[in-house]
């Protein structure tokens, strides 16, 4: 016999604002995890079904938003983790071609390919 479901109002609260506000995927799905079956009263297996995961991922993911909601907020991670280049060599390797996206215009196309190549290595 399957345990009964306890719901928490608050964390349903916490996971539609997050849901709402979210642009990270992986905090949607979670957010979604917890507000499909206390919603719609759906089964762990139909929450997997509706999001394209396994029963046992579902039940990871809320057991990580209830984790996630009650500690620090996580920190957003920017961008360039993998670059090869340091900033001020890509402004060097890009300013022959011309506009900057920053004014709106087209970056186009390098015109040696291979060059990029040759400035960060194989």
């Amino acid at each position: 016999m399957a345990r009964p479901r306890r719901i928490d109002p608050q964390l349903v609260r916490k996971a539609l604002e997050v849901s709402q506000q979210t642009q990270d995927c992986q905090e949607l799905r979670e957010a979604l995890a917890v507000l499909l079956p206390a919603e719609t009263n759906a089964t762990l297996d139909q929450t997997a079904r509706i999001l394209g995961l396994g029963r046992a991922t579902v039940a990871r993911y809320q057991r990580a938003f209830k984790d996630w909601e009650r500690s620090v907020p996580r920190k957003v991670r920017g961008g360039r983790r993998r670059s090869l280049m340091s900033v001020e060599a890509e402004k060097e390797f890009f300013a022959p071609v011309g506009g900057t996206s920053q004014n709106g215009e087209s970056l186009g196309a390098v015109a040696d390919p291979g060059s990029l190549g040759a400035k960060v290595g194989p």
